[in-house]
């Protein structure tokens, strides 16, 4: 059995493990049955068992905040106007009736009206209609009327465990429910809104006046053009949505120049199956998105602001505990000029690109995430600055765990894991300069644990744990230039410790190399003008220090120490007598 196959059955007892102790928290009894399940499960080290233990009553309170934190959404919103009914399946239900009743009576002569769209025209501030379950074949329905705060207008479906389906079937450029003129102090509960070619649900973006106050609930949104697009929106919440099947976004919400889309609530929605994006945020400001699942949509899960255009960018936007999954692009995407935004407790799996993505971004928090199984990486910093990375973890990616590229600078990498990947734990290459990567864990990846490439200046490597990498702990190649690198571990990888060819002018403060295979530092091929300070390299198989005749270090072996490997502490070998060292770089 294989070191990696070994860690994913742990990674997955783990897994079990965690799931069991929630599950006995939800009952009431996890202190009695969780020792015994611990014990009859496997035989794992007492500090696992505790860790497990503190993890679990971290989950329920965790859980019971949850269930504080969205309660509201649930609550049922009093109604303090008149009560309409709707109701085609009633053979007397006509529009010309008063509504006033679910069955029509004769005795009175009251009864229920037959389309949704006579309840919309009719409610005033304070009324609320209750559909009755049925497939209403209306599109492009409009509210004649705004609600207040203390009265909102309310469209409720009659029965919540029974369809009420308003169908857009042949109806040509139509929208299911279109908001217009700034209609506000609007509820819509307990709908399913299809087959409408341009959206479900929609706002007018042409208004000069903001929509605010709009909540939509329990609605289902399948084979639309948009299930959703929500256009100049001001304190809005989105709770229990489900949107699928649609042919371009599943849920879209976009400010203008004059109004963003800003004060919101997206909470335990699920976006999925559709045409491009799951959630699409543009000209977004202080939104909650929280306990939804974006997956197998055709382009990205989430979406914040837009490539190349400044003006869309999002803005003080939270993302917690969320999940994205088996999207065609990315998990998360942060985009160009998107700021002050926070990504925490979520994870970003089985995507065909990266599981989080910040380009052109900055002082952006990204916490407490794990990314897992996508195609190609797991955490990207593109041409971004000043974000902060932190106790995220990173595994099992087509290439790399964590990359920070393309000119990005004076980001922070701290606390995070990255193992397993298939290329390297980290990536920091494409004139990236003035990161700190500090207090990082780099283990068992398929080549390198730290790849620093093409001109990478100025960064801080600090403190880092780096072991069992098939290849090299860290390799500095292309023109690696004055980083430095202070108190890493590096240990039992199958190559060197550290690896330079091309590189100049980098700094390596106490250090420690021990146990890797070949070499502790191998520097070669005109790498000139490093400096090496208080450095200790034990153990390692063959030298401690390894130079080539193009690479002298005349002064390491005078503040460096070096002992117990396996072919000295200190050599210069001729520069041809390097190509075995320089296969093992990729």
């Amino acid at each position: 059995m294989t070191k990696e196959s070994c860690e994913m059955k742990r990674f997955k007892l783990q897994a079990a493990l965690v799931a069991i102790f929630s599950e006995l928290i939800r009952r009431g009894d996890i202190l009695e049955k969780a020792s015994r399940v611990v014990k009859s499960i496997v035989r794992l080290e007492r500090v696992m068992h505790r860790l497990l233990l503190v993890l679990s009553i971290g989950l329920l309170f965790s859980d019971a905040a949850h269930r504080r934190l969205h309660a509201q959404d649930a609550v049922p919103i009093p109604i303090k106007g008149t009560t309409y009914f709707v109701n085609n399946s009633d053979a007397k239900a006509s529009d010309s009736n008063d509504g006033r009743v679910a069955q029509f009576d004769r005795a009175s002569g009251s009864g229920p009206w037959k389309t949704i769209g006579k309840a919309t025209q009719t409610m005033s501030a304070g009324d609320a209609t209750k559909v009755h379950a049925g497939t209403y074949k209306e599109s492009n329905v409009r509210f004649r009327n705004s609600g207040t705060a203390d009265a909102p207008i309310q469209l409720l479906s009659a029965d919540p465990l029974a369809a009420v389906i308003l169908d857009g079937s042949n109806a040509p450029d139509a929208i299911g429910i279109q908001l217009t003129n700034g209609r506000s102090h609007i509820v819509i509960d307990g709908l399913t809104i299809q087959n409408m070619p341009r959206a479900g649900i929609a706002t007018d973006e042409d208004t000069q006046i903001p929509f605010t106050n709009l909540v939509l609930r329990n609605l289902r949104l399948r084979q639309n053009g948009h299930g959703l697009e929500l256009s100049v929106i001001d304190r809005f919440t989105l709770y229990r949505v489900r949107a699928h099947k649609n042919g371009i976004d599943g849920l879209r919400l976009q400010g203008s120049s004059r109004q963003p889309a800003s004060g919101g609530r997206i909470v335990d929605c699920r976006s999925y199956d559709n045409g491009s994006n799951g959630l699409t945020v543009l000209r977004g400001r202080a939104i909650v998105i929280a306990n939804s699942t974006l997956s197998s949509n055709g382009n990205l899960g989430v979406q914040i602001g837009e490539e190349g255009h400044a003006e869309h960018k999002g803005q003080g936007i939270t993302i917690k505990s969320c999940t994205s999954h088996n999207n065609q692009g990315d998990g998360f995407s942060l985009f160009t000029g998107s700021q002050n935004n926070v990504l925490e407790d979520s994870e970003a799996y089985k995507n065909r690109r990266f599981g989080f993505l910040v380009l052109g971004s900055e002082k952006n928090e990204i916490r407490g995430n794990a990314a897992f199984g996508n195609t190609e990486e797991g955490f990207v910093l593109i041409h971004s600055s000043h974000n902060t990375l932190s106790n995220n973890v990173s595994h099992h990616h087509g290439v790399n765990g964590f990359s920070v590229t393309e000119r990005s600078s004076q980001n922070t990498l701290s606390n995070n894991e990255s193992h397993s990947n298939g290329m390297r734990g980290f990536l920091v290459a494409g004139q990236a300069t003035s990161n700190t990567i500090r207090k990082n864990n780099a283990h068992h990846n398929m080549i390198l644990g730290f790849g620093v490439y093409e001109q990478a200046k100025n960064n801080l490597f600090e403190d880092n744990n780096v072991h069992d990498n098939i290849y090299h702990a860290f390799a500095l190649l292309h023109d690696a230039h004055e980083n430095h690198f202070v108190g890493n571990v590096v240990h039992h990888n199958n190559a060197c410790g550290f690896y330079l060819e091309t590189s100049r002018k980098n700094r390596f403060t106490k250090n420690v190399l021990h146990h890797n295979k070949l070499d502790g530092f191998a520097v070669i091929h005109e790498s000139t003008g490093n400096v090496f300070q208080e450095n200790t390299a034990h153990h390692n198989n063959v030298h401690g220090f390894l130079s080539d005749s193009s690479s002298v270090q005349a002064e390491w072996s005078q503040n460096n120490k070096a002992k117990n490997n396996g072919q000295g502490g200190f050599a210069i070998i001729d520069i041809k007598d390097i190509q075995n060292l320089r296969a093992y770089t990729k």
